[in-house]
């Protein structure tokens, strides 16, 4: 709370694709999804930082209530960007080993996560849950075919479960868009 011109500040973050679409576009840098690119593929986990200025009360005094009352769509509203928050959360040295035992005992592997998508693929390449020469893919779920937009990761290896569909249902090609990060020439079994 800033006495002197009846404000409070507030600081957000969260992801950068969620930040980024809340903030100002005039505070994003030209470089944002570049930047970001760079960090992520390299396997940091990256945050976004942004702030706000909000004037409260009618009367120009705000109250802890008046905080309290906002709506969350009018503290986020045009943010302005601050900066990334990189982080590097390294694999336990065992990880790799512990993968490779999992998977010679016919464990099937997998990797659930919050992380965007270019680290998991770079921490799944770390651990080797994403096999060298792998080519990776990325599915969007098209939003007019799912309530709600998600991600998926498959590889090479795993791609042909992916894309098996009923006829009574859209098909795989319909529901997702599928994209290789390290080669967008690359098509995951075009039409």
């Amino acid at each position: 709370y800033n006495d002197f011109n009846k404000s409070v500040e507030i600081y957000s973050k969260g992801s950068p694709e969620i930040i980024s679409g809340l903030c100002d576009p005039s505070s994003l840098p030209s470089d944002f999804e570049q930047v970001l690119s760079e960090y992520t593929a390299n396997g940091y986990r990256v945050l976004a930082l942004a702030t706000n200025t909000l004037a409260l009360g009618t009367n120009g005094h705000a109250t802890v209530h008046d905080c309290l009352a906002m709506s969350r769509d009018h503290v986020e509203d045009s943010l302005n960007f601050v900066g990334f928050l990189i982080m590097d959360n390294p694999l336990k040295p065992d990880t790799p080993n512990v993968i490779k035992m999992l998977s010679d005992a016919g464990i099937r592997n997998v990797m659930i996560t919050g992380d965007n998508l270019l680290t998991a693929v770079c921490v799944g390449k770390l651990c080797n849950i994403v096999g060298k020469g792998e080519v990776v893919f990325l599915g969007d779920l098209n939003e007019h075919h799912v309530p709600a937009s998600a991600s998926l990761i498959a590889t090479s290896k795993s791609s042909s479960n992916l894309l098996s569909s009923s006829s009574s249902s859209p098909s795989a090609y319909d529901v997702i868009t599928w994209s290789c990060p390290a080669n967008p020439s690359l098509k995951l079994n075009p039409r």
